[in-house]
């Protein structure tokens, strides 16, 4: 396999550094429980069972999943994982969209020792079957079968793969692919609190490939948490946010600061739809963080701008809700004073 180690010598446990886990506004989990991605995320479910966890649009409305809904998920996966035929170490391939799923399959397959290899969904064929390929996945996770025959004929070339799950449950049952084991939660036992060490291989994140091959970058639980926390310390963010995730998740900005840093800090994530329903989605949900590359943003502003411009009163109420929006903002980040009364109205 191409792999790059990126764990870095120098993240060697400090404690000094990793307390922000228990002192930081951005988490409530304390640094004892952190040391793995599983025992965040079981520190979570214990600490806020029913807050809201992750938000997505399912048969026409937005279906809110609080942290206990989602643990009985990642238990039910977790069974799956653990009655087939994998060994610790064994690399699963997450090729799906955002969605609480990908949350699922990813915690999951953690929690049984495995490692995690993302993939991009609107990557090109040969790029993602070189990602299953390269990082020896013996299994993927995609929703449906026609997201995995749209590989074509290189799925000829992933010989150690030997199972592809479909969470839509819709099937058909074609060669390796399979609908996703649906089991019972009665009839597995879950081992709490065995996530193994914080040194050990959490997941392989591939390059976009633009000079070569992708190329698989290799990330342990410790690294992640401790960019995630390391973001919290210096933008706090609470239970009071609601995240907007545009991103994909097999992008390691999106996973850390979209997904474990939300995670650490119980803020609610609502997935998406498309670019094309942003604005709606935005007005329906009302988030408080996107994270989104500058090209995006852009784009929004130039199109407000736009129509505000054929208005004198229009273009004046946009200059005054952007000054009293930043403004707010800095006052969330303890850099300016409460707005005055007036401003508060609006």
């Amino acid at each position: 396999m191409n792999e790059i180690d990126l764990n870095h010598g120098g993240f060697e446990r400090d404690l000094g550094k990793l307390n922000m886990l228990e002192k930081s506004p951005t988490s409530g989990v304390d640094v004892a429980l952190c040391q793995t991605i599983p025992e965040a995320f079981e520190a979570r479910v214990n600490d806020t069972p029913d807050s809201p966890a992750y938000i997505q649009f399912v048969n026409g409305a937005w279906q809110t999943l609080t942290w206990r809904m989602v643990n009985e998920r990642v238990v039910k996966r977790r069974a799956a994982f653990a009655q087939a035929d994998l060994r610790a170490g064994d690399r699963i391939g997450i090729f799906l969209p955002n969605c609480v799923d990908w949350i699922v399959t990813d915690l999951a397959a953690m929690c049984e020792g495995l490692v995690t290899i993302p993939v991009y969904t609107r990557d090109s064929v040969a790029n993602i079957c070189h990602v299953l390929r390269d990082s020896g996945a013996v299994l993927c996770v995609t929703d449906s079968i026609d997201r995995w025959e749209d590989l074509g004929s290189e799925r000829k070339s992933l010989t150690v793969l030997k199972q592809v799950w479909l969470v839509s449950g819709e099937g058909p049952n074609k060669g390796r692919a399979m609908d996703c084991p649906d089991i019972e939660i009665g009839s597995y036992k879950e081992d709490r609190g065995e996530f193994g060490s914080p040194d050990d291989l959490a997941t392989l994140i591939y390059t976009s490939g633009t000079t070569g091959p992708p190329k698989g970058v290799m990330l342990t639980h410790k690294a992640l948490l401790w960019n995630a926390a390391t973001v919290g310390e210096i933008n706090p963010i609470s239970e009071k946010d609601l995240f907007l995730s545009v991103l994909p998740l097999a992008h390691a900005f999106e996973r850390t600061l979209g997904y474990i840093c939300p995670m650490l800090a119980n803020s609610p994530v609502a997935f998406a739809r498309s670019i094309q329903d942003l604005a709606e989605d935005m007005r329906a949900l009302h988030p408080t963080v996107m994270l989104a590359v500058p090209r995006l943003f852009e784009r929004v502003h130039d199109k407000v701008i736009s129509e505000a411009e054929g208005s004198v009163i229009a273009s004046r109420l946009l200059a005054w809700t952007e000054a009293i929006g930043w403004r707010r903002r800095q006052v969330v980040e303890n850099k300016l004073p409460p707005p005055s009364i007036v401003a508060n109205l609006y």
